[in-house]
């Protein structure tokens, strides 16, 4: 309950605030697993718990830790069925515990009154309006869900969102220059982690434990890099640059499996200190020093050095990653549009660093046509140096709706939602 409270409260990163929490704790794998069970899950669900809720009080005239308390016991009857009388009684005493005893009753009434209608929920009508419908269903903010059926249809905006709610895998990428995919799994399984090969080459999909706490991790055999991601390094890794610039490459995995691929020389650039920290860690434990370099530098001021190839994964809205972060499926949508300036000025910047023939790549893990397809078209309508340059074909081996603008939907591709393409300059 706290956790989810600090979460809207400070309007915090949902992993950062567990992970947090799970260092100062000393907790069995059990306990572990339940809470995050049950914090992801009233995330994710927020605005269909409330919609649920809204039969039986008023959302915005109830106190906020008793608001948490309800979707949290809501949550457990809904999704977890669990029993009746254990969660009535078990958030009756949570309330009392953190001193809400005025509330108490409240909360009783509230709790039985939804048992007593069987728990039953009627949502909207898809019919009469189809945003609110999807809104309500898969709980994300109604001007998300109109972008994406604006921009994508209804049918593909129902399976994306629909895709959110499911638990993500988690990817990794054989460090080739240390080791081949067989013999990683080889010694996964021997440290009790079962991976299983994907579609995508050098591409392992965990199956079970944590490959986090391996020796072969530990031992830079692998880095977590999710499907999408990996797959843009690798139409990178086509073009066989001799020189990368990577704008914002923090924590450095693009970069990474571009320097495994390649023996392209890679200058990783981020803003913040602390995140260029984690390229160098990276870069030390895969045993890439001799093909990566680092710069503390802002992307939206140039590099006066040429590259064969500059890589822009600029700043976005991130609804390509909600299925991992759910707090994004409520972010403002003035706060996000802001940050259009920014990712146009970065791609502007980045382009000044490219050579006469070389290439630019465009890429974000969001799927708003705003923030991707138009600032590329903007970009193209003031350089009229550059031009739209082919996807390499593999890429049609991993999507059907293929085009020099590509558009990663989940649904499609077990992998996070993303947006890829490349421009080259003219000689």
């Amino acid at each position: 309950m706290m956790l989810l409270h600090r979460m809207e409260q400070n309007n915090a990163y949902s992993n950062i605030v567990l992970d947090s929490f799970f260092s100062k704790e000393s907790l069995n794998q059990r306990d572990r697993d339940y809470i995050t069970q049950l914090f992801y899950g009233v995330l994710e669900q927020k605005i269909t718990l409330d919609y649920m809720m809204s039969n039986y009080i008023k959302i915005n005239k109830t106190q906020h830790r008793v608001l948490i308390i309800l979707r949290m016991a809501f949550y457990e009857l809904v999704y977890l069925n669990a029993k009746d009388y254990a969660v009535v009684n078990e958030y009756v005493d949570l309330a009392k515990a953190i001193g809400l005893k005025n509330a108490v009753g409240f909360i009783n009434a509230v709790l039985r009154s939804f048992i007593r209608d069987d728990k039953k929920v009627k949502y909207p009508l898809k019919s009469k309006d189809k945003v609110n419908y999807l809104r309500t269903l898969y709980s994300c903010s109604s001007w998300i869900v109109d972008e994406l059926i604006r921009d994508y249809g209804f049918e593909t905006a129902d399976m994306f969102l629909k895709q959110q709610l499911y638990k993500p895998s988690v990817a990794i990428r054989v460090n080739t220059t240390k080791i081949g995919a067989n013999e990683l799994i080889f010694k996964l399984k021997q440290d009790g982690i079962e991976v299983v090969s994907s579609k995508v080459p050098n591409c392992l999909i965990v199956k079970s434990g944590n490959v986090i706490k391996t020796k072969a991790f530990a031992d830079g055999l692998f880095h977590v890099q999710d499907i999408s991601s990996q797959l843009c390094s690798l139409v990178v890794s086509y073009f066989k640059p001799s020189t990368v610039l990577d704008v914002c490459s923090a924590p450095g995995g693009k970069a990474f499996t571009i320097a495994e691929e390649t023996n392209a020389k890679i200058l990783a650039c981020d803003i913040y200190p602390k995140r260029v920290g984690l390229i160098e860690k990276g870069i030390k434990r895969l045993g890439l020093s001799n093909n990566i370099d680092v710069l503390i530098h802002d992307a939206k001021t140039a590099i006066e050095k040429q590259f064969d190839l500059v890589l822009c994964d600029v700043p976005c809205s991130g609804l390509g990653v909600m299925r991992r972060k759910p707090e994004i499926k409520y972010k403002k949508k003035r706060d996000v549009d802001e940050l259009r300036n920014e990712q146009y000025a970065i791609i502007c910047e980045a382009s000044k660093s490219v050579k006469c023939g070389g290439y630019l790549v465009y890429s974000t893990c969001t799927l708003r046509k705003y923030e991707n397809e138009d600032i590329v078209n903007l970009f193209l309508s003031n350089n009229c140096e550059f031009e739209i340059c082919h996807l390499p074909q593999f890429m049609r081996n991993y999507f059907e709706n293929f085009s020099d603008m590509l558009t990663m939907i989940s649904g499609e591709l077990d992998c996070d939602g993303f947006f890829l393409t490349i421009l080259k300059r003219k000689i």
